[in-house]
């Protein structure tokens, strides 16, 4: 569970997501120096050759079909006193404390305001979370004393907001619309349900240590217990009976989340080669089939009568020759389109339509040939000591997808800016002809000279290279290389290893 907290805040590096996905999350910022800011990244994935993975076995429909692109706003960082800090005229209960005073009746921007402020504090306390759990684990007898102090400022500013929020709240319940007092009490729940989750992690760490402060602890599930009383109170709690196994209460959950996230979502028409140019790569094979089939036609019509068979068989024949090369064509096209084309383009446009970058990618097999310089010797970094002899057959996939932002001067006011994106690959297809998760195996045992029957993982090994590359402000480009490891067996991925190239 504190793994999983922990990886909600990387934004880089692969993580595993479920069973069958993981992902990586990544960020792209605008530079204001650059009219078009571009982010290329580059995964290149090395597959073992006894999982039969090839063009034939996994086409472009497939890995696009087991691939998922999430693209939004970076939630906006604010720390919890600011977003009380009455002077910070970013925060959303600012903002909404304005509306309300000067008599406003704007719904949509009372409720972007209210989804956004629950976004900012779910961020802003999953960071204060996650430094001290961070320290926690550094943590020195000397120091422990220290977090009497720190949980209580954590716990007064928690305080503090939520109060804050309340108050906001009951003014808006007080005349308002339908709709905005669904969204008041969506975001009540959310709130209360983000400090139980992230202050129970935080009392789990505490728990788990020894040398912790009893008066620590004590402090964290008062907080806890106060939330889940008031939630209680207010009827906020998730309906759920035993019938059910408690599925409401994650289901529920998700359905917050997604609502909160409305504030951030932008809007993506994604559309493929064939969709965007098939009409323009078809009409030119048909063009030039037609030209060919004219050529011949014309040459040999003046040799036979038009009413005569062989007149007849040799404009079938030639019509059936036009058809195999449009044909023929077209495939060639759909097959070198690549280099000129993307597979998949994506339009990224605002919620009021307003086109704001695009998104390309391509996918390919390559030969080891085609890696770039030094990657080779990247791969077999920190490869098994006893093996660097072992010539390894690798099936290597090339996907690359590269992002294109457009600066413009009205970013620089803006709270949302920056973007984020959640790159998600499900590798079950890469595993259907994986061996059996355990493998039996005989031993002798020393010791009594018996021979013991057992059963050992049999495990793949996924390794990835991600190249990020992107422009800086003096229009030089810059790139950061990543290694990574997925381990994964015939029922899914064991566990993610990131490979430090030093």
């Amino acid at each position: 569970m504190i793994n999983y907290f922990w990886s909600e805040l990387r934004e880089s590096g692969i993580h595993v997501r479920d069973q069958w996905q993981f992902e990586l999350k990544s960020e792209f910022m605008i530079n204001q120096t650059l009219v078009k800011n571009i982010y290329k990244q580059e995964f290149y994935f090395f597959i073992p050759s006894p999982l039969q993975i090839n063009s034939e076995t996994l086409t472009k429909a497939q890995f696009f079909s087991d691939q998922t692109n999430l693209i939004r706003y970076k939630t906006p960082r604010m720390s919890l006193s600011e977003l009380i800090d009455l002077s910070y005229s970013s925060s959303p209960l600012n903002r909404l404390q304005l509306i309300i005073e000067a008599n406003l009746t704007n719904q949509k921007s009372i409720i972007d305001e209210l989804q956004l402020f629950a976004n900012i504090f779910k961020t802003a306390l999953r960071d204060r979370i996650f430094h001290i759990s961070q320290s926690l684990e550094k943590m020195e007898n000397q120091t422990i004393i220290l977090y009497s102090s720190i949980i209580e400022e954590l716990s007064k500013q928690v305080q503090q907001v939520t109060f804050h929020y309340r108050e906001i709240q009951k003014k808006l319940l007080h005349n308002s619309s339908s709709q905005i007092n669904y969204a008041c009490k969506y975001v009540d729940e959310f709130i209360s349900h983000t400090i139980d989750e992230y202050f129970l992690i935080l009392l789990k760490q505490f728990t788990q240590n020894d040398k912790s402060d009893i008066h620590v602890k004590k402090e964290l599930a008062r907080h806890i217990a106060k939330e889940k009383e008031y939630r209680r109170e207010c009827k906020l709690e998730s309906k759920s009976n035993d019938e059910q196994n408690n599925e409401s209460i994650l289901y529920r959950q998700g359905l917050l989340n997604r609502f909160m996230l409305e504030s951030l979502m932008l809007k993506s028409y994604r559309a493929s080669l064939e969709e965007k140019h098939g009409n323009i790569l078809g009409g030119v094979a048909a063009g030039i089939a037609m030209f060919v089939y004219m050529i011949l036609f014309a040459w040999k019509i003046s040799v036979f009568v038009i009413n005569s068979f062989p007149f007849i068989m040799f404009a079938v024949f030639f019509y059936i020759l036009k058809d195999r090369i449009k044909e023929g064509l077209k495939k060639i096209y759909y097959k070198k389109a690549s280099r000129w084309f993307p597979d998949y383009s994506t339009e990224i446009k605002t919620q009021n339509e307003k086109k704001i970058g695009h998104l390309t990618e391509n996918f390919a097999f390559i030969e080891p040939s085609q890696l770039p310089p030094d990657f080779l010797e990247i791969r077999n970094h920190h490869f098994h000591e006893e093996l660097q002899a072992l010539n390894r057959h690798e099936s290597i996939l090339h996907y690359k997808r590269e992002v294109s932002l457009y600066y413009q001067p009205s970013h620089l006011q803006r709270r949302r800016k920056e973007l984020t994106t959640i790159f998600r690959l499900n590798i079950q297809r890469f595993v259907q002809k994986a061996s059996n998760a355990l493998q039996p195996n005989l031993t002798l045992n020393l010791s009594t000279e018996e021979i013991q029957e057992r059963l050992l993982p049999k495990v793949y090994h996924l390794n990835i290279i991600i190249r990020n590359t992107y422009q800086q402000p003096d229009f030089t480009y810059k790139s950061e290389i990543e290694t990574f490891r997925v381990v994964v067996d015939k029922v899914g991925i064991k566990r993610v290893e990131q490979i430090n190239q030093n």
